[in-house]
């Protein structure tokens, strides 16, 4: 730190410091010192969790995550992100946790199936008439 000081003082002293300077920071823990390295040993105490993956389990072992896009209807995508918010869970976990009560439940998948299949029926519909407009468009254009 000392040093990122001295460079901004020499450039100070020749007129080309800062315009309008930063304020210097209280420092809490010098990085060197041992009150640091015991602050970091208390944090990584209060944040162990062994007991969810357990400390024996080899990284191997651990689901492997793949990225996926999807795309969702605006009012849904929002009403998702809202629930998701208030149960402080990613849409990510809600999905999977929905699969796996579909694969426990029957009633439940038979449930969340049907109101999927008329999802796609409305999205399919909306689709046909998007790709039909377009064609409408083009037509009109060439006929001009």
């Amino acid at each position: 730190m000392a040093n990122s000081e001295d460079a901004i003082d020499r450039l100070s002293t020749i007129g080309l410091g800062p315009k309008n300077p930063v304020p210097k920071r209280n420092v809490l823990f010098d990085v060197g010192s041992s009150s640091l390295n015991q602050a970091e040993s208390e944090v990584t105490k209060s944040l162990d969790i062994t007991g969810v993956i357990g400390s024996s389990t080899p990284a191997s072992a651990l689901p492997e995550l793949i990225r996926s896009t999807i795309r969702l209807e605006l009012d849904i995508d929002e009403g998702l992100k809202t629930l998701c918010r208030k149960q402080k869970i990613t849409r990510e976990t809600f999905m999977e946790g929905a699969y796996l009560a579909c694969l426990k439940d029957e009633r439940i998948r038979k449930l969340i199936l049907k109101e999927a299949q008329a999802q796609l029926k409305k999205r399919r519909v909306g689709s046909d008439r998007r790709r039909l407009q377009k064609l409408t468009e083009k037509l009109g254009n060439s006929l001009d």
